[in-house]
């Protein structure tokens, strides 16, 4: 087959084709991996190291059967936490409260908060590392929450095999947090002695089975303190959409909340992929991700480390900012800076769609009348996407993650291959068009860095990438529009995967914890799945052409 063949040149096509969107995979890739955990380190880790594998012996014991609150179960737990700590040569303390059951109305019960003291060597306030050691009748609770209190055991055997802090370490295990008053961590908020010494809380928690261990809030100086993480810890797991949407929610319902109130500082971390397990039997040991294990413990030996050795009796206040994950890297900066991004976005598209006024029959009513159509396309494809997940929640109330990441794909795909057909086969002048997206992802960006700065990075950063791709116009079918295409699909991706990724395992079916189920959260994942589609077809498909129409819309160009 010769260079000048036809068969060289259909197949030149087909690869040509195909370029933009093996990148796209990459891009999506590469934006997975900033959501991975690191891997379980193995028994033989250093003794200064954490290792999930130690641990497991921890998880092993206490995800035995279910131990709710005031259960025979629950004082075998106890029993066991109290061993552990005096193995680690720790003395073990005890707040005790009289509380009604629970699960077992007209009954009450004992509820027992244990804790241990490391002794800093001049403390300037106390670091607590904080567990519930309780679950639901209904499971063993492997992950929600034995994981994390073998990560406390073995974070403090680690604590002890290295050099003394300068801060106290406390290893907090609470009681009865999974009943809705959390007697535990409430009456220690109220009235144990130890609390006033506790000047940063650190609170793990688990939803589901795998996943990072990711920053899910934070108490006081949010800028302040999430920079300090950042630096604490090898893999810092941290979104400010996250925090974002918590703050939003109020009240997520931990043993955080009651020291949060308080206006004690911290974090509160929690691994959440795999959520259908929630409370459910199958939260046994098998379901355990050692990897999210691992990073539990590497994120609370990192923090009490680092917190142990500065002055935290007086924690400088500090502004927001803006943050986010990007494997290897952390990004954060100013939330200030995002507004600086949406304005120059803006200017940037006015400019270029300015030029393709003057080049096309683009005018300001077509403008207006695309971005239009871009949103109701976009709304009708995500409430046609997510009344299918919804739908398969309902008939599969169990899904495992493979499952449901398949689910997604799927009716992404299905309903995506729709929408783009749909688009082709009416008036050429109700096609969604590259002009409508860009509008569309620059107010998005705008709306954001002004109103909820925690979620911008998600819009700020792909529209002044497609701002500045609206400027440069390239010839088709050269590295020029490759370049074009990747300086828009790389942000859009590495960024969105993430919060894809969140808002669909937030979205996932708990058939034992009905309260926290609710599939039509999977809505945001849909809408910016189907925002950056749209936003990477008109952009490559535009090549060549600067701001431009769908490939399905053509172009129309005024004679000079």
């Amino acid at each position: 087959m010769t260079s000048g063949s036809p068969e060289h040149a259909h197949w030149s096509s087909i690869l040509w084709m195909l370029t933009p969107w093996i990148a796209v995979g990459a891009f999506i890739t590469l934006g997975y991996f900033s959501i991975v955990p690191p891997a379980a380190l193995s028994s033989h880790a250093v003794e200064t190291e954490f290792s999930a594998a130690r641990a497991a012996k921890h998880v092993e014991f206490i995800a035995r059967e279910p131990h709710p609150m005031g259960s025979p179960a629950i004082a075998q737990v106890r029993d066991y936490l109290v061993s552990e700590l005096e193995d680690l040569g720790l003395e073990p303390e005890f707040q005790t409260i009289s509380a009604p059951d629970y699960f077992r109305p007209n009954n009450t019960v004992d509820v027992v908060n244990v804790m241990a003291t490391i002794p800093g060597t001049a403390t300037t306030g106390a670091v607590a590392l904080m567990a519930h050691y309780d679950t639901v009748p209904t499971t063993p609770g492997a992950n929600d929450n034995s994981a994390a209190v073998a990560a406390l055991l073995e974070s403090g055997r680690a604590i002890l095999a290295g050099p003394s802090l300068r801060n106290d370490v406390i290893l907090l295990f609470t009681d009865a947090e999974e009943p809705a008053p959390r007697p535990g961590s409430t009456t220690f908020v109220r009235e144990s002695p130890v609390f006033d010494d506790i000047s940063l809380v650190v609170n793990f928690e688990a939803i589901g089975g795998s996943g990072p261990s990711s920053l899910v809030e934070t108490s006081g100086p949010e800028a302040w303190l999430v920079e300090q993480y950042a630096g604490a810890v090898a893999d810092p797991n941290a979104f400010s959409f996250v925090s974002a949407v918590t703050a939003l929610i109020g009240e997520v319902g931990t043993d955080f909340d009651p020291f949060r109130d308080a206006g004690t500082p911290g974090f509160h971390f929690a691994y959440v992929r795999g959520s259908p397990i929630y409370h459910s039997p199958a939260d046994d040991l098998g379901s355990v991700g050692w990897d999210s294990l691992q990073h539990h413990g590497s994120n609370a030996l990192g923090i009490a480390q680092h917190f142990g050795a500065i002055d935290i009796g007086a924690i400088p206040d500090s502004g927001s900012s803006v943050y986010f994950t990007l494997r290897p890297f952390f990004v954060q900066y100013s939330a200030s800076w995002s507004k600086v991004g949406a304005l120059l976005a803006a200017a940037l598209l006015v400019f270029g769609l300015g030029r393709s006024m003057r080049r096309s029959s683009l005018t300001a009513g077509s403008l207006a009348r695309e971005s239009g159509i871009t949103l109701l396309l976009t709304f009708l494809t995500t409430v046609i996407a997510t009344l299918g997940w919804i739908l398969i929640a309902t008939l599969r109330s169990a899904p495992n993650v493979v499952e449901a990441y398949g689910s997604f794909i799927a009716l992404f795909a299905m309903v995506g291959a729709l929408a783009y057909w749909a688009n082709g086969r009416v008036p050429k002048q109700w096609h969604v068009t590259e002009p409508g997206f860009f509008v569309v992802w620059v107010v998005l960006a705008v709306v954001t860095a002004f109103a909820a700065p925690g979620f911008s990075a998600l819009f700020v950063i792909p529209a002044l990438a497609a701002a500045i791709a609206s400027t440069w116009r390239t010839r088709p079918r050269t590295w020029a529009s490759i370049v074009r295409f990747a300086l828009v699909a790389a942000p859009a991706m590495l960024l969105l995967v993430p919060a894809i990724d969140f808002f669909f395992q937030f979205g996932q079916p708990r058939s034992f914890n009905p309260d926290s189920s609710i599939p039509s959260v999977a809505a945001v994942a849909f809408l910016l799945a189907f925002l950056a589609a749209g936003l990477l077809i008109g952009v490559w498909s535009a090549s060549g052409r600067g701001v431009g129409r769908l490939a399905t819309g053509g172009s129309s160009t005024r004679p000079r």
